[in-house]
């Protein structure tokens, strides 16, 4: 569990774009993953002039050496409380996430942020919602997720599609902003379409470890999980009666459609095969744009 300094750039860009800070909730207690030298440069993409005296003080957190309370607080939070399942970081609440939180805690805080639990919690469903259920209307969830390439990291590593399920207007929020980047300097960063407006899958084939960035906002509160999320593929096969547009455009017969579909899974296979320097960037186009804070919409 950390702040990398992709993590960092998220965090930072979604503050100045709108995101409130005030009161703050963390899975963990996060650590700060970064040099005093990245913290100094990262801030400045954003115009935010910071020394490295001031990066250093900040990753010395008020002689808690490493921990992310002072980044927050530059971030905008006033207050911060970390909930884990022990104490052996010093977190702020004692409680397994596997367990649906007590009353006192939902609705209490304006942002809510996940940077590396998630995928460690057995129990995602439960855990999900405790998140969701301690933003306040109007507040932010916030996630920096494993998409691909993560196999033994944790219990799970997500689909897009996962969150846009679970994060919907049913269950009282929007999807602000969903980006995708491979986990290494410098990655350019891409937004992810929503699978139900194209009518298909957003995949991705890559070989380098892969996160999600999530930005959620509560518009209202509602009832949680009355509707277990379905992937949108199948809810418009469903609903149809017959494959969607897109898959049974080459042709009605089912066996094309698997001829279709074990030729795609050979190509892949073979694209995988290749050196990574022989393949073409793996963020394709409409299932994904590239994306610049330069060029972002801010909240305010």
């Amino acid at each position: 569990m950390g702040i990398d300094i992709n993590g960092a750039k998220f965090l930072i860009g979604v503050a100045r774009s709108g995101v409130k800070f005030d009161t703050c909730a963390t899975l963990g207690r996060q650590e700060m993953h970064v040099t005093s030298l990245q913290l100094v440069k990262v801030f400045q993409q954003f115009s935010v002039p910071v020394s490295i005296v001031e990066a250093k003080a900040i990753l010395e957190n008020h002689g808690a050496q490493g921990y992310s309370e002072a980044f927050l607080e530059r971030c905008g939070a006033e207050e911060i409380v970390s909930f884990d399942n022990s104490d052996y970081e010093g977190a702020s609440v004692v409680h397994d996430m596997n367990l649906p939180l007590p009353g006192e805690y939902e609705q209490a805080f304006d942002c809510v942020i996940d940077s590396g639990s998630l995928e460690h919690i057995f129990n995602f469903p439960v855990a999900i919602h405790n998140c969701m259920k301690m933003v306040r209307v109007g507040g932010h969830f916030l996630s920096m997720a494993p998409c691909n390439n993560f196999m033994g990291h944790g219990f799970y590593q997500f689909s897009p599609e996962l969150f846009f399920g679970v994060l919907s207007e049913e269950n009282g929020f929007v999807i602000e902003r969903m980006l995708i980047f491979e986990c290494r300097l410098d990655s350019q960063w891409y937004t992810v379409a929503k699978p139900a407006r194209l009518g298909g899958r957003v995949e991705l084939l890559n070989s380098r470890r892969t996160y999600l960035l999530v930005q959620a906002r509560r518009k209202k509160i509602t009832l949680l999980n009355t509707i277990a999320p379905q992937q949108s593929d199948y809810v418009t096969t469903w609903s149809m009666g017959h494959l969607p547009p897109k898959m049974a455009r080459a042709g009605s017969a089912n066996a094309i459609v698997r001829w279709q579909r074990l030729l795609r899974g050979k190509i892949q296979e073979a694209i995988r095969l290749l050196p990574i320097e022989t393949v073409r960037t793996p963020f394709r186009r409409p299932w994904y744009e590239p994306f610049h804070w330069a060029k972002a919409k801010t909240l305010r």
